[in-house]
């Protein structure tokens, strides 16, 4: 449903992370319209979900999230041609538990020669939605943990990253795909990967 209510969240989502117990109130706001670009693959919107505390004291609790849709914008048909909703989708589903693991084990941990990583900021999954998104992904949905500052931080768009930002992103990205690299049983039952970042036929 559109916007998300009480009953869909209890039912198909997990907010155990949030401390939330029982849901009292859930309001979603959708900025896909206002936000709809060439370059936008989704439309999104923040849900602020109301209610009592999972361990039971008195005092509410509040979380805040982020939802995702298929785009309402041009990249629409790019984005089912090379099946971005299905990948991002598989993402969260069979990559993002391993890579928590990952950044709270010790192979983060670098030579004391090597500059550290930046820490990869991964969403945790409150949804997946379902596992049939439509012909045109129009049951595509992610509720996802709300990332914002000052924990998140985003380079000026208008004058791109510095030197230092741009190197540890690398460092960062190489490390994940390292931890892959090492470990290809991880990546067994990602049948929806491609061999290229867009499928060969496409290539």
């Amino acid at each position: 449903p559109l916007p998300l209510n009480i009953e869909w969240l209890a039912r198909f989502s997990d907010l155990t992370w949030t401390g939330l117990g029982e849901l009292k109130e859930v309001k979603e706001q959708s900025f896909g319209a206002e936000i709809a670009s060439p370059g936008v693959n989704s439309s999104v919107g923040v849900l602020v979900a109301r209610g009592t505390k999972r361990d039971a004291a008195p005092d509410a609790a509040e979380a805040k999230l982020v939802t995702k849709r298929a785009s309402v914008g041009a990249s629409h048909g790019v984005a089912l041609a090379q099946k971005w909703y299905l990948r991002e989708r598989g993402f969260y589903s069979d990559i993002a538990p391993h890579l928590r693991r990952w950044l709270s084990s010790d192979e983060l941990s670098p030579p004391a020669d090597v500059a550290p990583p930046a820490v990869l900021q991964i969403p945790r999954c409150a949804s997946l939605g379902p596992s049939q998104l439509g012909s045109a992904a129009e049951r595509f949905l992610l509720v996802l943990e709300y990332l914002g500052p000052p924990d998140w931080d985003a380079s000026d768009s208008s004058t791109s990253c510095s030197e230092p930002q741009a190197l540890s992103a690398v460092r960062s990205l190489a490390g994940m795909h390292g931890f892959f690299l090492a470990k290809p049983q991880h990546l067994s039952k990602c049948a929806w990967l491609p061999s290229a970042p867009i499928h060969v036929e496409y290539a």
